[in-house]
């Protein structure tokens, strides 16, 4: 789970575990969620079936969630210091 600097807070679940990969990988368990505020319950953007681009993972490049033109549904950097996060047909999030 992440929080950025307005406070938003974000994460992701990958069953599959991270790894290093050339491609997408992952399965249709896959989620990436958000919080709208920090009491309330996560709200799950599940796989959507649009794509299969539900996880990609590169020690050069970082670590990217669901997959747009744009970017990614949720994208970390490979310091861990700083991301995005687009909509995504992936997970059809918003």
């Amino acid at each position: 789970m992440i929080q950025d600097s307005e406070g938003g807070m974000f994460g992701a679940y990958c069953s599959d575990g991270l790894s290093t990969h050339n491609s997408f990988f992952g399965f249709s368990d896959s989620l990436v969620f958000k919080f709208k505020n920090p009491s309330s319950p996560p709200i799950p953007f599940t796989a959507s079936q649009m794509n299969n681009h539900y996880v990609w993972c590169s020690n050069m490049s970082g670590i990217g969630f669901g997959s747009t033109e744009e970017g990614y549904a949720l994208y970390i950097s490979p310091t861990l210091s700083t991301g995005h996060s687009y909509p995504s047909l992936t997970f059809n999030n918003s």
